[in-house]
């Protein structure tokens, strides 16, 4: 599988509060204020997968156009190629990993969690 997927989230993550996966997800850890503490918690350098967050936000877009020094299409159509070597992965071996970010896995009823 290739890793520029995982090298552009994660540059990605250095410079945003959250990144978004095309047909993926990903997921926000907003600040809360903890009661129990009195102290406002700021929002959590945590990696989540949440497939309810699937749309594009473009910034992957951009950065895989950025990195190959193409327009933005064909950044997409790039970034599109390796989400599906990853979802095919996911489905025939169950788990995919993104290196330096941890391992997505599939269950049985589709759902991607990861660690």
């Amino acid at each position: 599988m290739s890793h520029r997927l995982a090298e552009q989230i994660t540059s990605l993550l250095l410079r945003h509060p959250y990144v978004v996966v095309p047909e993926l997800g990903g997921q926000r850890i907003p600040a809360y204020y903890d009661e129990a503490k009195s102290v406002v918690v700021p929002p959590k350098a945590e990696l989540h997968f949440s497939q309810e967050l699937s749309h594009s936000d473009g910034l992957l877009e951009e950065s895989y156009a950025t990195l190959l020094g193409v327009s933005v299409r064909r950044g997409r159509l790039a970034l599109e190629e390796d989400i599906k070597e990853l979802r095919h992965a996911l489905i025939q071996e169950g788990s995919a990993e993104l290196l330096g970010l941890g391992t997505l896995q599939m269950t049985p009823s589709g759902a991607i969690s990861f660690t």
